[in-house]
Order: structure tokens, then C-alpha cells, then sequence
């Protein structure tokens, strides 16, 4: 196996972190989409990925073999009220982990979710949520995601 190498992601990467973001979002996508779609949501990304990550509310790590990016990986960092479950009011909401075909199944993205939970509590985050796709349930669950205990309830507006 290729040596695998991990690095956080700074302001520089915005193309890279667009460009995993766009590959997710079409990868789960059950519908297909324009051009002007995908530009709109380019244009917010090129605002969005520098501004956050020196703000500290988005933290990313990128895995790279033999100088090729093998998976992106973001988490999204917000703060609400505390509670019981989230003592600290920090949320870290993973927002996406992309590995590429070639590179699945070689622990990459467990190697991924460690280094987001590293971040998680070095910015004093005590809870961290996500979304996951059928393909990689098996591994979040196996990294210790697991039901919140609460049904939750979405409207899109």
C-alpha cells in the first residue's frame, strides 16, 4: 500500500474543498443538476471555505497518497445553547467525508473521522453530528456514531 499522509486544510485548499463538496453532493444527489446549479453553488463555496475555515467554524482534513488527494474530509463548527448531551454548546457537524473508489477500503476514512474528533477537542466541541450515506454508516458506526436517541425532524424552506 502507498503511503497515506494527512494534513489540515488552510484557506489555499478553497479549490480542493470545492471541488470534494460538488463530488459529494452530486454522489448522494438523486436528481441531476445544471450548470447554473453547480455555479451558484461554486460561487458560495469560494465565500464560504475561506472566510470559515480562518474563522475556525469549519475545520477539514485531507488525505493525499504519492501526492494525489485520496479523500476530504469537513465538519462545520457552531455553537448553541448547552444542554446535557453537549455540556459545552459546541457542535462539530460533519458535513461530508469523499474518498475516492480507488482509495475506499484501506481505513482512510476511519483515519479521517480520528482527526476530526482530535480537532473536536482541541476547539472544546463535545458533540459531533452527521448525516451518513448507506455506503458509510458501517464505518461511522463503528467510530462511535450512533441515534441521538430523538427522532429528528427536518423542513427545508
Amino acid at each position: 500500500m502507498s503511503n497515506i499522509t494527512y494534513r489540515l486544510a488552510t484557506a489555499n485548499d478553497t479549490p480542493l474543498l470545492i471541488a470534494y463538496r460538488l463530488k459529494l453532493l452530486l454522489f448522494v444527489s438523486t436528481t441531476s443538476h445544471t450548470d447554473d446549479e453547480i455555479d451558484t453553488l461554486t460561487q458560495q463555496f469560494e465565500a464560504y471555505f475561506p472566510k470559515a475555515i480562518n474563522e475556525g467554524t469549519y475545520i477539514a482534513w485531507i488525505a493525499e497518497c504519492d501526492g494525489q488527494t485520496a479523500a476530504v474530509s469537513g465538519m462545520v463548527v457552531y455553537d448553541r445553547p448547552a444542554g446535557f448531551r453537549c455540556p459545552t454548546g459546541r457542535v462539530g457537524y460533519i458535513l461530508g467525508i469523499y474518498t475516492e473508489p480507488e482509495y475506499r477500503r484501506r481505513g482512510i476514512c476511519g483515519t479521517l473521522m480520528g482527526k476530526l474528533e482530535q480537532s473536536a477537542r482541541e476547539h472544546n466541541i463535545t458533540t459531533m453530528a452527521m448525516h451518513a450515506t448507506e455506503e458509510g454508516e458501517r464505518v461511522y458506526r463503528k467510530n462511535g456514531f450512533k441515534e441521538p436517541g430523538s427522532l429528528v425532524l427536518e423542513k427545508h424552506l
